[in-house]
């Protein structure tokens, strides 16, 4: 089962090793995101993972559970007079930076020498949706899974 604070870790390095995002922070549900992202200021790039859910499998002397994360890669915005060429340049900046996350993502796991949850992301789990004004704002949604043992 993927440990909390080991995610918050790698959420934290996602943050530190991709230059365009400035804030990073583990949230467990929409009601914790909405009162973090009320709190951000704009033109910022936050990375937020969310909590992952497990579901158990296998018999009682070998459970696997599997987990499915979120990362969500958001843009405060404003939309004051905002026209629609500005917000499909934000998107496509976002649509970058998620491009980034991902990127990351499978090199750390196929990177032999680490021996931490991440070596067992399912990569055609991968899903990426856009967001569009999430608490003002914009961005993109990582969906994926991992089996770890319980």
């Amino acid at each position: 089962m993927l440990k909390v604070n080991e995610f918050r870790d790698y959420i934290q390095s996602l943050k530190d090793a991709i230059a365009e995002i400035t804030v990073a922070e583990t949230v467990m549900d929409d009601s914790q995101l909405t009162i973090f992202l009320q709190k951000q200021l704009g033109d910022t790039h936050l990375i937020l993972g969310i909590i992952p859910k497990h579901k158990l499998s296998g018999d009682i002397n070998s459970l696997v559970s599997n987990d499915k994360a979120s990362i969500l890669v958001l843009e405060k915005v404003s939309r004051k007079s905002e026209v629609h060429s500005a917000f499909l340049d934000r998107i496509n900046k976002a649509q970058e930076v998620a491009e980034k996350v991902i990127q990351k993502l499978l090199f750390d796991f196929q990177d032999e020498d680490r021996c931490d949850f991440i070596r067992y992301l399912i990569p055609n789990s991968v899903d990426i949706n856009p967001i569009w004004s999430l608490n003002s704002c914009d961005g993109y949604q990582i969906d994926f899974s991992f089996n770890t043992t319980f």
